[in-house]
Formats: structure tokens, C-alpha cells, sequence
């Protein structure tokens, strides 16, 4: 490997482009090319970007040490294993695959291979920054609330898999423990697919968790709020903002921390850049995330019970 990490980018899109921001910004990584099934598309951004466009993307594994999978979810597997077969380490969008199956076959094939796979969920970059559990600290309860008008995501995914998700793998991050009961809500308004949801986990230890989810709202939300055996704490992720109060009764709530900003994009760049470097684990793994993927369908199946399934996601494209 050559002292500058050269990092490839499938799927230049709107996160395709803002993961080539990111690290294009970092000195220790060369930029190798991208590459997308719109060839119209990748020769803006190439030229935009000044970065090379690659012919295939057999050409772009190539010339890579990692790859940025930012695709249409449909052809995270195909590339991911191509890429995996190539010997190259890997950062995924979220979701990781369309199947718990394809997760699993990608995790198992990248610890025969000693690769990194991290994906791209980005509340336990911004998080780590802004809360750190105390020694003997443990969580009771946990209230996760995503609201974000008409967020203009991938078309075909609901509320969960597109938004709620995060809040998922940051909840079992959290925790520590697979939820023993899952109840689950949800409803349609301006899809075709669940705009609206509420999901409660109960886990063996006796924490709870309410996430809740809503791209038809009026008004932008998204907090974490925590019950800890020694504190009540609420974390603004849009403000980057931590309040908290003791248990102690009759104690005031106080300014915790305060952020001016957090690049969590270029955060979760520079760790996948250090993991990769130091051959050690990355956050959000590939092992994380198909723990994230076994809940997203136990989710699944208690909306079908309820008659509020999950809509199947169109077929894609590399197109992003």
C-alpha cells in the first residue's frame, strides 16, 4: 500500500459527492477515480471535482485500496463483493444490503479476508462526540425522535429503512443487548411506502426504547434522550447540544456541552481512513450492522401482522 490511501468512489449522487468532499479534504488520501452507471453524471462530477472518472468499475477496484459504496441500496451486495474479492476495504452507505443474508455473506467473507467494512451510519459518530456513558453508568430508558419534512431520500425506501435506521443501530450500540420484544406502528401519508412510525424495544436487561420516525411532519426533530441509573440527559443532534440533570430530587437541569459543529461525514472519513491504517475494527461494522439489518426485519414482519408492510423497494441502478 502506498503512503497516500487511495480511496475510490461507486455512486456519485448526492452522498456520493459529499463522501468526495470529504476525502478529497484529507492529505493522507488520494482520490483514485469514481465511478457511476450515469456516464453523463460522472463526467460532471469528475470535472467538477478534478478527479478521475473511471471506465468500469472493474477499473475502479483496481486502481483502489477502499472503496465508498454510495450507490442505489440494490447493488450495495454485487459491488461489495466484487470490491471484498479485490481486496479492497470498504465504507457502505446505509442500509448495508436489501438482506439480512447478503450481510451476513459480506461480514463473513471480509474477516476471511482481513478487510474493513464499515457503513455509514453517522449517529454514532456525531453521538461519540457528545455523550460518553460514566463507569457504572446504565441505561434505562431511551426516546429516539427523527422528524424531518419531505427529506428527499432514495425513492423506495419507507421511514425506517431510510431514517430510522440510524436511530436503530445507535440504540442496540447503546444498549449493548438484542431487544427481546418488538412492538411496531406505522402509517402512509405522502408515499407510496411508511412516512410515519413508532417502534418500542423491550431488552433483557430491562432497558426500554421508543424510536419514532415522521417525513410528513411540519417541523425538523432529532433528539436522543436517555434515563441513566445517575442521570436524565437529552442530546440536540441538530443543535449538537447535551442537557442533563441528576437524579438527585429536586436538581436543576444544566448545560452539558455545546458544539459549534461536528463534520460527522468527515469524522467517519478520517476513523475508516484509521481503521484501515491500524487494521483494526471500524465503528459500525459490518458485524453491527447485520444485528441493524435482523431487527430492520423483525420490524418488518410485525408491520405485516399489523397490515402495514414494508414497501418492497423498486428495482435500481448503480444510478445514485
Amino acid at each position: 500500500m502506498s503512503q497516500s490511501l487511495r480511496v475510490g468512489i461507486v455512486g456519485v449522487g448526492k452522498m456520493g459527492c459529499l463522501h468526495l468532499e470529504k476525502f478529497k479534504s484529507l492529505p493522507e488520501v488520494e482520490v483514485a477515480g469514481i465511478y457511476d452507471a450515469s456516464v453523463e453524471q460522472c463526467k460532471n462530477i469528475s470535472a467538477r471535482y478534478q478527479v478521475p472518472m473511471a471506465a468500469s468499475f472493474a477499473d475502479l477496484i483496481f486502481d483502489c485500496d477502499a472503496l465508498v459504496v454510495a450507490s442505489w441500496t440494490s447493488s450495495h451486495f454485487e459491488l461489495a463483493k466484487r470490491a471484498l474479492d479485490a481486496g479492497v476495504h470498504l465504507l457502505i452507505e446505509k442500509p448495508m444490503t436489501e438482506t439480512v443474508e447478503q450481510a451476513e455473506s459480506l461480514t463473513a467473507l471480509a474477516e476471511k479476508l482481513s478487510l474493513i467494512v464499515q457503513v455509514g451510519y453517522l449517529e454514532r459518530v456525531r453521538v461519540g462526540k457528545l455523550l460518553r456513558l460514566r463507569p457504572g453508568e446504565t441505561i434505562q430508558w431511551i426516546e429516539a425522535r427523527r422528524h424531518l419534512p419531505n427529506p428527499g431520500r432514495e425513492a423506495g425506501l419507507d421511514a425506517i429503512q431510510d431514517l430510522m435506521v440510524h436511530d436503530l443501530d445507535l440504540v442496540l450500540h447503546l444498549v449493548g443487548e438484542y431487544p427481546s420484544r418488538v412492538q411496531a406502528q406505522g402509517a402512509t401519508w405522502v408515499s407510496r411506502s411508511l412516512d410515519v412510525a413508532s417502534v418500542h424495544l423491550s431488552f433483557p436487561g430491562g432497558a426500554e426504547a421508543v424510536l419514532s420516525v415522521n417525513r410528513a411532519c411540519l417541523q425538523q426533530e432529532r433528539s436522543l434522550s436517555l434515563l441513566t441509573n445517575e442521570r436524565a440527559v437529552r442530546v440536540d443532534l441538530l443543535q449538537n447540544r447535551v442537557d442533563e440533570r441528576s437524579r438527585e430530587l429536586g436538581s436543576a437541569p444544566q448545560r452539558a456541552l455545546e458544539k459549534q459543529s461536528i463534520d460527522a461525514l468527515l469524522e467517519q472519513a478520517k476513523i475508516f481512513i484509521q481503521a484501515i491504517k491500524e487494521k483494526k475494527g471500524a465503528v459500525a461494522n459490518a458485524s453491527a450492522s447485520v444485528r441493524t439489518q435482523i431487527l430492520l426485519g423483525e420490524i418488518e414482519r410485525t408491520l405485516r401482522v399489523s397490515g402495514k408492510a414494508l414497501a418492497p423497494e423498486k428495482e435500481r441502478t448503480l444510478d445514485s
